[in-house]
């Protein structure tokens, strides 16, 4: 009898790391360009903030300002005190704020408010079962503020903020407009460069296919005064 057959073995491949290629370092032009779309980011997002949130903190202002002094005075209780964020101007979530829940007896009527528009940052501001002040309007009492001197300092501050933040937006947005066009003209890019001169081949085909029209509309007027017949 033969010697026993062994196992045949495939040959094993190696296995080949391909060489990783380094990135690009950025050029000073590049990095120029980056820096001059910053302005435009910055306002972007400070004018969407202001946008968002100033509305409500000038209407609780308001409020604030109408009530303190026609309002009826009564007492709420804090039952809750809720946690958020505002808006932020960087990626993710704004600042962690605050902000009460209180139930209240008005003209008789029961009713509890969340009371967003008095957002603080510290914890410890508002706390459960604190009684606070409240200002109401007897005619309709579900228009109702916090009557306290803080408590106002708060929606001032925060309709000042928000209103700061739209303009100051405003103006970082004009900036980045300006600087955005400026580097478009001065130190565009490869892909500027390529917008450019497709709308240039563009601009020049619209020129010839009028130019076209133009000679085929001359050329056909001798042609219709002379086929006019002669009576």
């Amino acid at each position: 009898m033969g010697a026993p057959r062994g196992k045949s073995r495939r040959p094993t491949r190696r296995r080949t790391t391909r060489a990783k290629r380094p990135r690009p370092k950025r050029t000073a032009t590049e990095w120029l360009q980056l820096a001059l779309i910053l302005p435009l980011v910055i306002g972007i997002a400070l004018v969407a903030t202001g946008v968002i949130m100033l509305p409500g903190a000038a209407l609780a202002r308001h409020s604030s300002d109408t009530l303190v002094d026609a309002g009826e005075t009564g007492t709420g209780t804090v039952v809750e005190v809720m946690r958020t964020h505002d808006p932020g101007s960087r990626y993710g979530s704004g600042p962690t704020v605050y902000y009460p829940v209180t139930e209240q007896v008005l003209d008789g009527a029961e009713s509890t408010k969340e009371w967003t528009a008095y957002k603080v940052r510290d914890e410890t501001y508002w706390a459960v079962g604190d009684r606070v002040p409240l200002r109401f309007d007897p005619a309709d009492p579900t228009h109702v503020v916090l009557d306290g001197e803080a408590d106002r300092r708060i929606v001032e501050r925060r309709a000042w903020t928000f209103g700061l933040e739209l303009l100051v937006g405003t103006g970082f947005l004009l900036l980045g407009i300006g600087a955005e066009a400026s580097r478009r003209r001065w130190l565009p890019s490869d892909a500027d460069r390529r917008k450019t001169r497709a709308a240039r081949r563009r601009g020049a085909e619209r020129a010839r296919r009028r130019a076209r029209r133009r000679a085929e509309r001359r050329a056909e007027r001798p042609a219709q005064h002379g086929g006019g017949s002669v009576s």
